[in-house]
């Protein structure tokens, strides 16, 4: 098994897992039993911590973001109406492939051109990390909504 870990990837996991991160920990002091403050972290080894935590708690919720939070916005068909839409607007490309090849087509695209695939990477690491971003935000505003409750009933 190998792991890929570039900078995309890390970013990708790291920013959202702040946000997480920040949801539990608020969702705590909503029912009071947090009171740490993750932005007074005093030493290196605290930072540390966070970031890993950080970086893990993005990483674990990715896959729940693609296959809960984005596929209930997202329409399965995008992919195969993309690949049409090309195959109209370009036709003298001959494509002969299915949507679902799109990792091969990748492999091919690695294999011949490092820059082009390394942008594609880049664009995939951004697609995750918004992805994460807006569920941990909908996941503070759920928060936020639980303290407005909490602090008038």
């Amino acid at each position: 098994m190998s792991v890929s870990l570039s900078l995309y990837d890390v970013f990708s996991n790291i920013v959202p897992g702040f946000i997480y991160l920040f949801a539990i920990n608020e969702l705590l002091r909503a029912f009071g039993k947090s009171q740490a403050n993750l932005l007074q972290a005093s030493t290196s080894g605290q930072i540390l911590f966070i970031i890993l935590g950080a970086f893990v708690l993005g990483h674990l919720c990715t896959t729940f973001t693609y296959e809960g939070w984005y596929k209930l916005f997202v329409r399965r068909y995008d992919d195969k109406l993309a690949l049409e839409k090309t195959i109209s607007r370009f036709p003298e490309l001959k494509i002969n492939f299915k949507y679902m090849d799109s990792d091969l087509l990748l492999s091919i695209i690695q294999s011949r051109d490092k820059d082009v695939a390394a942008r594609i990477e880049g664009y995939r690491a951004n697609a995750i990390m918004m992805r994460n971003i807006s569920f941990g935000l909908f996941l503070i505003g759920l928060v936020e909504l639980t303290k407005f409750f909490i602090n008038n009933v």
